[in-house]
């Protein structure tokens, strides 16, 4: 039985599934901020204490499951957002460990509620300016302090994405709930919490990610398949994406590169069409 239909047999998890279902379905993934006080009512509901209770009984009955527990324990259970209770269409809840520590200051991704289970933590949200835009990474850009939200066990804020950052600070370990849309950004900016400026960014889905590393990886080891895998990857829709791969296609595929480089000229993104001339230029006295 997987975690999901574990959740599903406690009447309180069916129910909180279907309101959020029936929210994406009829306002899309922003719905997701709208769900504070189911959040909550999850929450205080005791299911999230019921449904760690069932598993714990589970593994004691059942000694071939102990090496799950401990895994899951260990944290190597936990996903990019914690371990998953829940998901639908767009969306899912994961439940999540923040141990005494303060988070780097970051945009949202997605739409997200956040709860505390167990403990407590300040929620910090950061206002950007008008001139922001997700999709370009500009070093000049910074944040302010909008608000700080003092959450303890039973309460959650909602946070749009895109147009915001947080911060997380806990004075002791605490339990989190997470409700998370699907990512609604192209980019995650990070933000240095003494300067507010920004830091640095990365992909925001983490398949992009993983198709960066595949062709900078093809690249490394000269496989016969990279200069194919790298041209297809050049034309991808996210502009970070394509970037990445022209630059390694330079590695195994000088003419191939040149000829992309060229084209890149008239890319519909202004930081390609930069980086292109850049390269251009300073391939000229080799060419």
């Amino acid at each position: 039985m997987d975690a999901q239909t574990r959740s599903l047999t406690d009447p309180r998890f069916a129910q909180f599934k279907q309101t959020v279902d029936d929210g994406i379905a009829e306002r899309g993934l922003s719905a997701i901020v709208d769900m504070q006080p189911q959040v909550e009512t999850l929450l205080r509901s005791g299911a999230i204490a019921a449904r760690l209770g069932a598993e714990l009984r589970d593994v004691l009955a059942d000694g071939e499951r102990a090496l799950w527990w401990e895994h899951w324990n260990r944290g190597s259970l936990w996903s990019r957002h914690g371990l998953l209770l829940l998901a639908g269409p767009g969306w899912s809840l994961h439940l999540s460990r923040y141990f005494s520590s303060s988070s780097g200051i970051f945009t949202l991704s997605q739409y997200a509620c956040i709860g505390v289970a167990a403990g407590a933590m300040t929620l910090s949200t950061y206002a950007t300016g008008e001139s922001f835009r997700n999709a370009y990474f500009e070093r000049e850009q910074s944040v302010r302090l909008n608000r700080q939200i003092e959450l303890d066990a039973g309460r959650a804020a909602a946070m749009s994405a895109g147009d915001a950052a947080f911060k997380v600070d806990v004075q002791r370990p605490t339990i989190v709930a997470l409700l998370l849309s699907e990512s609604a950004a192209d980019l995650q900016w990070r933000f240095d919490p003494d300067t507010l400026r920004a830091d640095s960014c990365i992909s925001a889905r983490l398949s992009d990610s993983e198709l960066i590393c595949i062709g900078r990886t093809m690249a490394a080891i000269g496989a016969q398949q990279a200069p194919e895998v790298l041209l297809e990857l050049s034309r991808h829709p996210r502009h970070f994406v394509r970037w990445s791969a022209i630059q390694h296609l330079a590695k195994v595929d000088r003419r191939i590169a040149l000829d992309r480089l060229h084209e890149a000229l008239d890319d519909e993104h202004d930081d390609i069409r930069a980086a292109a001339t850049r390269s251009l230029a300073a391939l000229q006295p080799a060419l």
